[in-house]
């Protein structure tokens, strides 16, 4: 009966229990923190690959303008859209390299690079904006985007 006699007394129980609980609670608070800060990570990143893509349609529809540009009735100066080098030198764009020319325009949170190339027999434009960024922490990898068009006669 003495042997049994230590099993019954209580003494301490309520440290043992009291650290169990704290341990329950440390990993609980611990994986809903983890799970915050990795949601936030994701919608930054989520943020910035939507608006580096908007940003490069942006690019695209800008071009598809310039080659919707017509030309001055009276003067006759203006864009043709069968040039191979329409895009060089448009006013109002920042132009980098040549062949085909890249055009650099900057937006309020990012910026787009975007280029032409015509394919003379086809009368068809391939217009691509391949290096189109947001200004953020968690910007990802630039986005491509290209689309073909022909001008209208």
């Amino acid at each position: 009966m003495r042997a049994l006699r230590p099993l019954r007394q209580e003494n301490g129980i309520a440290l043992v229990m009291a650290l169990m609980v704290m341990t329950v609670l440390t990993i609980v608070i611990s994986t809903t923190i983890m799970y915050s800060t990795q949601s936030q990570h994701e919608t930054g990143y989520g943020k910035a690959k939507n608006y580096a893509y908007v940003v490069a349609e942006n690019g695209i529809n800008e071009a598809m303008a310039v080659l919707r540009m017509p030309p001055d009735p009276a003067t006759g100066i203006g864009n043709n859209a069968l040039d191979k080098d329409v895009f060089c030198g448009v006013p109002g764009y920042q132009t980098g390299t040549s062949n085909p020319c890249t055009i650099r325009t900057n937006y309020d949170g990012g910026y787009v690079i975007w280029s032409g190339t015509l394919d003379q027999a086809t009368s068809t434009w391939t217009i691509t904006a391949p290096d189109a960024a947001a200004r953020s922490t968690a910007a990802p990898r630039p986005q491509t985007r290209h689309r073909s068009a022909m001008p209208s006669q």
